[in-house]
C-alpha cells in the first residue's frame, strides 16, 4: 500500500479496497445502535429520536433562516458572490425527501485522524457547497441561496460504542449497525451539511472504516463520487488523479457525417420519429404513476432501511458484455433482474430443486426503480480538482437533475441470458427517450407555478412503495396553526397548534371526555378548512327583538343544535397514515364553555355607540382561534340594545362542519315561526319543478334535437370554464384594484358590516326584468362595485394637478374582477329532514363539506341604462348555470387530495383565491318571522371569514327585506359603509329605472 496523500485515501482497486456508494433517506425510528458521540447528539446534547422531532421539523420547513437558537457564524466572503440554491437542492430539503448520501469506505490500514483533518481542509472544504448553508429568504419561502460560512472542521465523528466488546466478536455487525444508526439521525443543519465518521476497528476485510455521509441538496450523486475521487489519488502515483472510464460515445468523423446520403437521413428522421414517440410513451407513463399507478405489492416494499454490501468480479460483468455485445450497465441491470426473481421466487415459497411448473411466483408483476439522472454534463475531477484549488471558477455544480421510470422482468426464466437479453432492450428503449429532461422541465414549471411543497409530495415514491406496517394506527388531535396577527417579535400572536393523543384535552392541560357514538371520516373540504391559509369560519348574527335569556337559550341548544353529529364530535387524524386520513371522534359537551358572554372593557360604550361596540366586538372574534380540543362551535351574547335590535347573539362556527348553506339550514332548524312556535319556518324552494312525465314522453325528435344541443352547449361551456380555472389557478389574476388584497391577507383580521334593502324593490325588477332574484343580486353588485370603483377612482384622480383635473375622469373598460363562489355539490338538506335528525328520528341525512368552485366575472363598466347591469347580470348567471365547473373542480380537488396530499390541494385553492378579487353568496331564509328560542328575530346577518381575500360579499334574505353582508380588510377598504351605501343606491337607481321604461 502506498503512503497517505493529502486526504490519506488510497485507491488501489485491484487490490479490493472498496468504495461503496449508497442512498439512504431519513426514517421515523430511533437508533438502534446506542452513540455517545456529540455529534450524533442534539443541539441540547441529548439524543434526539428521530429526524423529525418539533424542532426539525420546523427545521426543514425554513431549513436555516436565523431564528430559533441556532446562531450561524458567517465568515467575510470577500467578494464572493452568494449563488442561488437550485429547486432540486430545495426539494431535498423538504420533510418527506429529506435524503442523504452515505460513502462506505474500507482500507488496508487504520486511520490517522489528523492526517484526514489535514486532507480535508485542503480539498473538500475548499469546495462552495462544502463550506456553505442553504439560506432561505424572508420573501415567501421562494427564494433562496448559498451563504459562505466559517468552516472548523468538526466535522469528523470519533464515535464512543457502548458494547465495546463486539468490535472484537462482530465487528462487521458493527459497522452495519452503525451506518444504520445513521439513517436515523439528521444532520446539524446549522453548518454545512457533511460529516465523516471514522470507525478505527479491524473487520473481516479491512484494518479500519470510514462513513462520508453528505446531505443529497450538496450535490447529485454522480457529481459528488466524481468530487470525492478528486480528493484521491492513485496509489502507484501519490501525485495523480485517479483513471475513471469515459463511458460517453464518441461522434463519427464529421467526413462521415457530411456525405452521410439520402438513406442516412431518413434513418435519422426515423430516430427522431421514434425519440418523439418513446418521450410521449414514457410521459404519459409518468404522469400515470404519478397519480394512480402503483407497483405490484410484493415482499420488498417496506419503510426501514439497513446498508449491506458484496464484493463480486468486475472480469466476470465483463465477460458477459463483451459475449452479449452490450454494456456493464446492460449485464447490471440483467443482473438486479435475475436476482429480484430468485429473492422472490424464494419468498413466495419456489426453491431451486423445484421443478418450474410448481413455480409459485405471480406472473405480470410490476415492478420499477426510480432512476436520478443529472441533466447537466457531470464535471471531471480534474476540472474539480482545479476548482478546489481555486484556480477555476468556471465549473458548473448542483442538482440538474430528472427521474427515469426503469421497469424491472420478475419472472424465472429457464435461459439465464434473457435476463441480459431484455435489460438491454429495455436500457436502449430508456436511451432513446427524453423522459429525465421533461421530468426536469415539469418539475420546474410544477415550482413556479405552484410551490416546492406540492412537488416534494411523495405520491410518486408511494407508487412504488405500499407501507405493510401491520401495527394499529395511532391517533392525535387535528394539527391546526390559526394565525390572525404577525407578532413582531418573530412568533404568530395567536397561534395554536392541537396535537395530543386521543382525549387528550390540549389547551390548559384540561382533559377531553369522549363519549360512545359512531365515528365517521373527515371529508376533504373539511380537512381543507383545517390548512394553514384556509382556517375559515362562518359568522351568523342574529338580531334579537328582546333582551336574551341564557338559561332558555342553553336548554334549547342542548335539545337541538348539540345532538347533531358534528356539533358534538372533534376532528381527530391517524398518526400513522401520513395525515392522510382523519375522522370524527364523538366528545361530550359541556354547554356553558361554548356559551360566551363578554365583559366589556368599556361599558359606557352601550349606550354611546352600541352599533361600533358590536361590530368592533365581531372584528376582535376573527383575531382570536377557537379552542381545538372541543367542538368547534360558540354562541357570543350580546345583550344591549342597538339601534336594530333590543340584544344581538353572534353564531360563531368552523366550516369544517359544513358547508354555508347546509349550516344555515341547520341554524333554521333550531328556530320556529313567531306566530306558531311549534312549526319549522318556511324556506321557499328554488329548484325548478320537472314537466309532467306525459309530456316527458311524448316530446318528439325536435325536442331531442333540442337535449342534444343542450348537450353540447354544456359541454363547451364546461370545457371552456375548466381552461379559465385552470389558467386562474396558475397565471391568470385580476386587476389589481382597491378590492385587492395584499398576501397575508387572510390572516388579518376582518369588519363585518350590514345593510337591510328592501326585497320587494328586487322582486319588482326580477318581475320587469323576467329573471331570478338571483340575477337581480348579480346585476346590483356589478353596479354598486361600479359605482364604488369610480368613487375611488375620482377620488384619487383629484389628487393629481390642475392639468390632469380637466381631464374627464372615466373606470376603465377592461377591469378584470371576478368572484369565487362555494357550491355544494350534494343537495343541501331541508330543515325538516335536519330537525328530525337532531331529534333521533332519522339516521339517513347526508352531512359534509361536498362543495365545488365556481368562478363569477362581474360586468365593471358605468352603463348609461341602470337595467343594462341586470341584463349582464342575467346572462352571466345562465352561463354559469350551464356548466359543470362545481363538480369538476371538485372531482379535481379530491384527485389531487388522494395523489398528492391535502397540502397540495390548499395550496391550489389559495393560489386560486388570491388571483381572485371577492368571495361571492347568497342564501334564502324564512318568508315569516321567526323564533330563536323563544326570541324574535329582527335580523339575520351572516358572513365568512379566513379566506385569502379582502372582501366577502353575503346576501341573506328574511322576511320582507334582503340583508347585504360585507366582511372586508378595514386597511384595504377603510370605508365599508360607503361600499354598502353604494350597493343601496344602485339598487334604487335600477328600480326607478323599471317605469321609465315601461
Amino acid at each position: 500500500m502506498g503512503d497517505w496523500s493529502r486526504l490519506g485515501i488510497v485507491l488501489e482497486r485491484q487490490a479490493g479496497k472498496d468504495f461503496v456508494g449508497s442512498v439512504s433517506t431519513c426514517t421515523h425510528c430511533s437508533p438502534r445502535l446506542p452513540v455517545h458521540g456529540s455529534e450524533l447528539q442534539g443541539r441540547d446534547g441529548a439524543q434526539e429520536e428521530g429526524p423529525l422531532g418539533k424542532d426539525r421539523e420546523k427545521e426543514l420547513g425554513a431549513w436555516i433562516c436565523g431564528g430559533g437558537s441556532m446562531s450561524v457564524e458567517q465568515r467575510d466572503n470577500g467578494g464572493v458572490e452568494e449563488e442561488p440554491v437550485s429547486p432540486s437542492t430545495r426539494l431535498f430539503h423538504q420533510p418527506c425527501l429529506d435524503c442523504y448520501i452515505v460513502g462506505i469506505m474500507r482500507f488496508g490500514k487504520p486511520l490517522d485522524v489528523d492526517v484526514v483533518k489535514s486532507g480535508l481542509e485542503a480539498t473538500l472544504v475548499r469546495h462552495p457547497p462544502f463550506s456553505s448553508m442553504p439560506v432561505i429568504e424572508e420573501a415567501g419561502g421562494k427564494k433562496a441561496k448559498w451563504v459562505r460560512t466559517e468552516v472548523v472542521v468538526n466535522h469528523i465523528v470519533i464515535p464512543s460504542l457502548e458494547d465495546a466488546g463486539r468490535t472484537t466478536t462482530s465487528p462487521d455487525q458493527l459497522v452495519e449497525d452503525y451506518v444504520a444508526s445513521l439513517t436515523c439521525n439528521p444532520m446539524d443543519h446549522s453548518r454545512p451539511l457533511w460529516d465523516l465518521h471514522i470507525l478505527n476497528i479491524p473487520t473481516s476485510d479491512a484494518a479500519a472504516v470510514a462513513v462520508l455521509r453528505l446531505h443529497h441538496s450538496l450535490g447529485n450523486g454522480t457529481s459528488l463520487v466524481s468530487l470525492f475521487l478528486t480528493c484521491t489519488r492513485k496509489a502507484s502515483d501519490p501525485d495523480s488523479l485517479p483513471t475513471i472510464p469515459n463511458h460517453y460515445l464518441r461522434r463519427p468523423p464529421a467526413s462521415e457525417r457530411l456525405h452521410a446520403g439520402a438513406f442516412t437521413r431518413l434513418l435519422w428522421l426515423w430516430t427522431f420519429v421514434m425519440l418523439a414517440w418513446n418521450t410521449l410513451v414514457d410521459v404519459f407513463r409518468f404522469t400515470a404513476t404519478s397519480i394512480f399507478l402503483k407497483d405490484t405489492p410484493t415482499p420488498l416494499t417496506g419503510s426501514k432501511g439497513r446498508i449491506v454490501h458484496r464484493s463480486v468480479s468486475l472480469n466476470d460483468i465483463k465477460d458477459v458484455k463483451n459475449a452479449m455485445h452490450c454494456s456493464v450497465n446492460d449485464v447490471l441491470v440483467g443482473v438486479t433482474s435475475a436476482g429480484l426473481s430468485r429473492y422472490l421466487s424464494r419468498r413466495y415459497g419456489h426453491t431451486d430443486n423445484d421443478d418450474s411448473e410448481k413455480n409459485q411466483l405471480p406472473s405480470n408483476i410490476r415492478l420499477r426503480s426510480t432512476l436520478l439522472v443529472n441533466i447537466r454534463p457531470i464535471p471531471g475531477i480534474h476540472a474539480l480538482a482545479e476548482l478546489m484549488e481555486g484556480r477555476d471558477d468556471e465549473t458548473k455544480w448542483g442538482n440538474f437533475i430528472g427521474y427515469i421510470i426503469l421497469p424491472f422482468s420478475i419472472m424465472r426464466r429457464k435461459n439465464p441470458l434473457d435476463y441480459i437479453r431484455r435489460a438491454k432492450a429495455t436500457a436502449d428503449r430508456r436511451k432513446n427517450s427524453l423522459e429525465a429532461i421533461f421530468t426536469y422541465k415539469g418539475a420546474g414549471l410544477i415550482i413556479k407555478c405552484f410551490c416546492i411543497r406540492i412537488l416534494s409530495s411523495a405520491s410518486l415514491i408511494e407508487s412504488f412503495m405500499d407501507s405493510k406496517d401491520g401495527a394499529a394506527p395511532r391517533m392525535r388531535h387535528l394539527s391546526i396553526r390559526t394565525e390572525r396577527q404577525s407578532d413582531p417579535t418573530g412568533g404568530s400572536a395567536g397561534e395554536e397548534e392541537v396535537e395530543g393523543g386521543r382525549g387528550r384535552g390540549v389547551k390548559e392541560g384540561r382533559r377531553l371526555e369522549e363519549r360512545s357514538g359512531e365515528e365517521e371520516p373527515v371529508s376533504p373540504g373539511g380537512r381543507l378548512f383545517h390548512q394553514r391559509g384556509f382556517d375559515c369560519y362562518i359568522v351568523a348574527i342574529m338580531g334579537c327583538a328582546k333582551p336574551i335569556d341564557v338559561g332558555v337559550v342553553k336548554s334549547g341548544l342542548e335539545k337541538t343544535l348539540v345532538r347533531h353529529p358534528r356539533f358534538c364530535s372533534i376532528p381527530v387524524v391517524l398518526d400513522d397514515t401520513g395525515g392522510t386520513k382523519s375522522t370524527w371522534v364523538p366528545a361530550k359537551v359541556v354547554v356553558d364553555e361554548h356559551i360566551v358572554i363578554p365583559d366589556l372593557a368599556d361599558p359606557r360604550r352601550i349606550t354611546t355607540s352600541p352599533d361600533q361596540l358590536v361590530e368592533d366586538y365581531i372584528a376582535s372574534l376573527t383575531c382570536i382561534p377557537m379552542d381545538h380540543s372541543r367542538p368547534l362551535w360558540e354562541l357570543h351574547v350580546l345583550n344591549f340594545p342597538t339601534s336594530d335590535a333590543a340584544a344581538v347573539a353572534v353564531l360563531r362556527l368552523h366550516h369544517s362542519l359544513g358547508d354555508g348553506i347546509s349550516l344555515m339550514s341547520l341554524l333554521l332548524a333550531c328556530t320556529r315561526k313567531a306566530s306558531h312556535p311549534d312549526s319549522l319556518p318556511t324556506v321557499p324552494s328554488h329548484y325548478s319543478r320537472r314537466p309532467p312525465a306525459s309530456k316527458r314522453h311524448h316530446a318528439g325528435v325536435f325536442t331531442l334535437l333540442l337535449w342534444l344541443w343542450a348537450f353540447l352547449i354544456l359541454a363547451w361551456n364546461t370545457l371552456v370554464d375548466v381552461v379559465c380555472f385552470t389558467a386562474t389557478s396558475i397565471f391568470l389574476k385580476d386587476t389589481p384594484t382597491p378590492l385587492m388584497g395584499p398576501q397575508g391577507v387572510e390572516h388579518r383580521p376582518k369588519r363585518i358590516v350590514h345593510r337591510s334593502v328592501s326585497l320587494d324593490d328586487i322582486k319588482d325588477v326580477k318581475n320587469a326584468m323576467h329573471c331570478t332574484i338571483n340575477d337581480v343580486l348579480v346585476g346590483v353588485t356589478s353596479a354598486g362595485l361600479s359605482r364604488y370603483l369610480s368613487g375611488r377612482h375620482e377620488q384619487n384622480s383629484n389628487d393629481d394637478d390642475a392639468k390632469k383635473k380637466k381631464k374627464k375622469k372615466e373606470l376603465s373598460s377592461h377591469i378584470r374582477l371576478r368572484s369565487t363562489l362555494l357550491v355544494n355539490i350534494r343537495p343541501a338538506p331541508g330543515i325538516h329532514a335536519l330537525a328530525e335528525l337532531m331529534e333521533g328520528r332519522d339516521g339517513g341525512t347526508k352531512w359534509g363539506n361536498l362543495i365545488g368552485y365556481i368562478i363569477l366575472p362581474f360586468d365593471i363598466f358605468n352603463h348609461k341604462d341602470p337595467l343594462d347591469y341586470v341584463r349582464r347580470g342575467k346572462a352571466i348567471a345562465d352561463r354559469k348555470k350551464n356548466s359543470l365547473e362545481a363538480i369538476f373542480t371538485y372531482k379535481s380537488a379530491e384527485l389531487i387530495v388522494k395523489c398528492l396530499g391535502i397540502k397540495a390541494a390548499a395550496k391550489l385553492c389559495h393560489r386560486m383565491l388570491t388571483h381572485t378579487t371577492l368571495a361571492f353568496s347568497n342564501m334564502v331564509g324564512p318568508v315569516e318571522e321567526i323564533e330563536f328560542f323563544g326570541h324574535p328575530l329582527v335580523y339575520l346577518a351572516p358572513s365568512a371569514y379566513g379566506h385569502p381575500q379582502a372582501v366577502t360579499i353575503h346576501f341573506q334574505s328574511y322576511m320582507n327585506t334582503m340583508k347585504i353582508v360585507l366582511a372586508v380588510d378595514d386597511k384595504v377598504i377603510s370605508d365599508p359603509h360607503q361600499l354598502l351605501d353604494d350597493f343601496a343606491e344602485s339598487l334604487k337607481i335600477i328600480r326607478e329605472a323599471i317605469p321609465a321604461r315601461s
